[in-house]
């Protein structure tokens, strides 16, 4: 059994694993939907949104103009979380791909109840591969414009994945690919809305700690918010499963595990054709994480976690699962 206080990170080099896509892969689903929010302009952003987390104190929000030749990051804004978790950014010279981060402060976990801090590093991140543990990403293909982005583990997942295919494909952060790794990612954890999967990037899930929410989510338990708020509870109550007491580190190591297109306890590795096993401490990382331990962590918080509010038992979301 993994002791909680001595949980390690770590990528352990391993033979080639089946559905480790490697850099090249490419997205493939044909679902679609509408996109976040925008409306485009010639140079500046606006970005308006709010944290998928609760009872954020102290965080800020900072976006980034990312060279996709160089992998460089200039950062562009900085802007206050406000306590509700809500933000609004402007950087009036951005345009091109950029990349949204938040750091600092902490928030209430949704299956623990007990305060997390986000990652906070020492300097700026001036490349792309430089770390950025424990924070929340958005990836945007075209800064400028006015934006309505609300950042989560999903948004994280799917940034990690977009900035991985740069390395090896220079388009990777066109608009078309950009929306359709959001929209992979959605088909691949049930975000999906009458067949069709939703991007998460535009999306502000709704809450199922908290008692107000408890009518909106039994009238439509199934609306897109709901079914996020349902995945964002589940990861938060997998982190408990797997012996974690920070759930950052769950997401971090989600992203690494779908870098490659796919839950499957592997991530690309540097060299070609070959994968790295994702590892938690000693052992390695359950590749089933991502795919039926994370239905099966929403199934308990749903009917075993007290801070479950929505008064909705796991069986109301049985297609979810």
């Amino acid at each position: 059994m993994i002791r909680p206080g001595k949980l390690l990170l770590v990528l352990t080099l391993a033979a080639a694993i089946t559905g480790c896509g490697g850099h090249k892969a490419k997205s493939s689903s044909s679902s679609t939907t509408v996109a976040p929010a925008t409306s485009q302009a010639a140079a500046g952003a606006t970005i308006d949104g709010a944290l998928a987390v609760a009872e954020v104190t102290s965080a800020r929000v900072e976006l980034y103009s990312i060279d996709p030749s160089t992998r460089g990051l200039k950062i562009a804004a900085v802007a206050q979380v406000g306590s509700g978790g809500t933000f609004s950014l402007s950087a009036p010279s951005a345009q091109g791909p950029a990349l949204l981060v938040v750091r600092g402060g902490s928030y209430r976990d949704l299956a623990s109840g007990q305060r997390v801090a986000f990652g906070d590093p020492a300097a700026d991140p001036t490349s792309l591969d430089d770390p950025r543990e424990r924070v929340l990403e958005v990836v945007l293909a075209e800064a400028a414009g006015a934006h309505t982005l609300n950042p989560s583990a999903l948004t994280t997942i799917a940034s990690r994945r977009a900035l991985t295919l740069l390395a090896d494909d220079a388009d990777a952060l066109e608009a078309k690919q950009v929306e359709q790794l959001h929209l992979d990612l959605a088909q691949e954890l049930g975000l999906v809305v009458s067949g069709q999967a939703v991007d998460p990037r535009g999306l502000a899930p709704i809450a199922f700690v908290d008692t107000s929410n408890a009518a909106a989510i039994q009238a439509r338990p199934f609306a897109p918010e709901a079914s996020l708020g349902a995945i964002l509870a589940g990861i938060s109550q997998e982190a408990i499963r797997l012996g974690m007491t920070d759930p950052r580190q769950l997401v971090d190591l989600l992203a690494a595990d779908f870098s490659d297109g796919a839950f499957d306890g592997a991530a690309p590795s540097a060299k070609a054709g070959e994968c790295e096993e994702l590892r938690l401490g000693a052992a390695p990382f359950d590749p089933s994480a991502g795919t039926q331990g994370l239905a099966d962590s929403v199934a308990a918080f749903m009917d075993q976690n007290p801070r479950n509010a929505s008064g909705e038992p796991a069986a109301t979301f049985a297609p979810l699962l």
